[in-house]
């Protein structure tokens, strides 16, 4: 993780955890949000629609997310 200088959080490492797509709907609360890892987790197309509200995020790694296809890119824009 790493924060801005307001103590924002910029940069979240969630790679090869427990997060659910959930735990997305969480992410919200983070509008500063630039760089989200959740390679290797169980997030899936349908809870990337809780990632669209950070209009910030920049880099978006879903390396090995077998839940992550084609059809939940539109979830992103």
């Amino acid at each position: 993780m790493s924060l801005n200088q307001q103590g924002e959080v910029e940069s979240l490492y969630l790679g090869r955890t427990g997060v659910t797509d959930t735990d997305l709907r969480k992410l919200a609360t983070l509008p500063r949000l630039k760089q989200l890892f959740l390679n290797g987790t169980s997030v899936t197309d349908e809870g990337l629609q809780h990632l669209r509200v950070l209009g910030q995020l920049v880099y978006l790694d879903l390396e090995s997310c077998d839940g992550v296809s084609d059809a939940g890119m539109p979830h992103l824009l």
